[in-house]
């Protein structure tokens, strides 16, 4: 990127996206949830004991949170990217779109082809 002007030949490296996204080390992370039902009834002796009781384990893993907020910041910034014009002199960056083309171009969602 010299002399201020935007490189034509920028892409989106979709392996890279995809890795950012898709965080290896999030699908390890895992949660584990309880839900217990308890279902209380009278005795012979007409006091309230416990009948039943039934406990349902949810395992699975935690990474669907992540994912989807990762997933609506690329999608967000190749947004904010759509605006800008390839000639920047004639056009200025903003603040936002010069910061979401360098973090992209910083964690390699975005390189250059020749």
């Amino acid at each position: 990127m010299e002399d201020g002007k935007l490189n034509e030949n920028l892409v989106l490296d979709l392996n890279e996206i995809k890795e950012f996204v898709f965080e290896e080390n999030s699908k390890t992370e895992k949660t584990h949830d309880n839900e217990i039902t308890e279902t209380y009834g009278l005795n012979e002796k007409g006091k309230q004991t416990l009948l039943s009781r039934v406990i349902h384990e949810v395992k699975g893993s935690d990474f669907t949170e992540k994912e989807t907020i990762r997933y609506d910041l690329v999608k967000t910034f190749i947004g904010m990217l759509d605006n800008v014009e390839l000639d920047t002199s004639l056009t200025p960056m903003s603040l936002g779109q010069r910061m979401v083309l360098n973090t992209m171009i910083n964690y390699g969602l975005i390189k250059e082809v020749n």
